[in-house]
């Protein structure tokens, strides 16, 4: 990740509740994520993927949730098409309707998407190391 914008508040991004789609959500099932925890094992984020129950669904959903102190995250995207990885897409969708510049996530994979994640939670909460526990 090289560069993030930290953002002090969910609320400063006016955005994000036209992005959340919180009353068709329940339609979406979801297909695995990734639970954050520091070292002493306090929950610090969570990375959710969600798709449709259609057998043709193409479209995967994103949810990022993460949170310190003083700070709190939500933000939603969204990614479809073919030919590459649309969890790491959607991510980085996500991350972008929060205001996070990222590069080189889009589409590149599971890992980019954990090394990036680990950079954003080492701004917000100032912590240097975290397990993600998948599900």
């Amino acid at each position: 990740m090289k560069t993030a914008k930290k953002i002090t508040n969910v609320e400063e991004n006016k955005n994000w509740k036209n992005n959340y789609p919180s009353e068709r959500y329940h339609n979406l099932e979801k297909i695995g994520g990734f639970i954050v925890v520091d070292n002493h094992g306090y929950h610090q984020g969570t990375i959710e993927y969600r798709m449709g129950r259609a057998n043709n669904a193409s479209v995967v959903h994103c949810t990022v949730r993460l949170w310190s102190k003083s700070t709190s995250l939500l933000t939603y995207g969204s990614a479809g098409g073919y030919g590459y990885d649309k969890k790491s897409a959607s991510f980085a969708v996500a991350l972008r309707n929060a205001g996070i510049k990222v590069q080189e996530v889009s589409g590149c994979g599971g890992e980019e998407v954990r090394k990036a994640f680990t950079e954003l939670l080492r701004i917000y909460t100032g912590k240097r190391k975290f397990n993600f526990i998948a599900f």
